[in-house]
């Protein structure tokens, strides 16, 4: 028991997205996508940003998109 009261806490596994990532997400899916496409989809924005598909979906989901 005394050990567990010892040991430090630990960071979480996911660090977080920094402002600047969201930020150029929230502002790619705003303008025209690349190609022939007539709109963005998670993985074409995820592939572009260098942020997984999951990231991409929870910064749309937080921003209303």
């Amino acid at each position: 028991m005394d050990g567990l009261l010892r040991d430090k806490t630990r960071p979480s596994r996911i660090p977080v997205l920094a402002p600047d990532v969201v930020e150029r997400v929230v502002e790619m899916t705003f303008h025209e996508p690349p190609g022939e496409a007539t709109h963005w989809s998670s993985r074409t924005v995820a592939a572009a940003s260098g942020v997984s598909v999951g990231s991409v979906q929870c910064i749309w989901r937080a921003h209303g998109l």
